[in-house]
């Protein structure tokens, strides 16, 4: 996670050691992957409703997905689309590799600002 956030931040202040996106059609396997990843991570897993997603790669081959998830929050009420990233690194996706946006707090202000440079960088892929 640490790295991830060095990345964004020199991706802010126009570093050249940043690696741009390159767009990258994502695989069933990938999706799949990527929304057991995500699921684990929500109050009500089997409630979840995914929309788009899209990915983009690195010259490190790390594979980074944006898309959006609906789910059930404590109160049983579907909280609406909510922004996510996911991190595939040689098949797998470490637990530090997946973020949701949403809610408040220290935890989640970090999240939300991962979430929103990663996937800015993934829609700004060419």
């Amino acid at each position: 996670m640490k790295q991830l956030l060095m990345g964004l931040m020199c991706a802010s202040a126009g570093s050249t050691n940043f690696k741009r996106f390159v767009r990258h059609e994502i695989t069933p396997a990938e999706r799949q992957l990527v929304i057991s990843a995500v699921t684990a991570k929500l109050k009500d897993p089997d409630s979840a409703k995914f929309g788009d997603m899209q990915a983009g790669v690195t010259s490190t081959w790390a594979i980074s997905v944006c898309g959006q998830v609906n789910s059930k929050n404590s109160f049983g009420g579907y909280v609406g689309m909510t922004p996510f990233y996911a991190v595939i690194t040689d098949g797998k996706i470490s637990p530090s590799g997946v973020g949701i946006a949403g809610g408040t707090g220290t935890y989640s202000n970090v999240d939300n600002m991962l979430v929103e440079g990663v996937c800015k960088n993934v829609h700004e892929a060419v």
